[in-house]
């Protein structure tokens, strides 16, 4: 499976990234952004991800993927529930039904039903994938 993770907004709240499976709508993520120009940790370009069992700060464990040789990182995971890319990841991949609103937070909506009935039904069977992280203004979103 290859995914594309299209950038449609990203501010002080977060990246935040439309997930095509081939031309399909499959979901939405979202992920911390870092710094004065709001840079993610995984930055655009191709990754494998690997599956496993993980472990995200609040002891939670998940069957999920590991995004693979991220420049300067590791432990960064594609996806695991949650909805506010600020508190929820730290430079992780959450996901979620839509993006929205909780309060004045931008966040991805319908978190743990997305990831439980959208994608791991999506990936079953599968021990790896690709993704590849599209921003505009690089030449690869048309």
């Amino acid at each position: 499976m290859i995914l594309d993770l299209l950038l449609k907004e990203y501010g002080p709240q977060g990246a935040f990234y439309e997930v095509l499976d081939g031309p399909n709508h499959l979901m939405w993520v979202a992920t911390h952004i870092y710094g004065d120009q709001w840079l993610p940790k995984t930055p655009y370009g191709s990754y494998h991800c690997k599956r496993g069992l993980h472990t995200i700060p609040t002891g939670e464990r998940f069957d999920t993927f590991e995004v693979m040789d991220v420049p300067g990182h590791s432990g960064i995971l594609f996806v695991h529930p949650g909805n506010l890319p600020q508190k929820d990841s730290d430079g992780c991949f959450i996901c979620g039904k839509s993006i929205g609103w909780i309060g004045k937070d931008r966040a991805v909506i319908v978190s743990r039903d997305c990831y439980e009935n959208v994608f791991l039904p999506a990936v079953h069977g599968m021990q790896g994938i690709e993704i590849n992280i599209k921003v505009p203004g690089d030449g690869n979103i048309s």
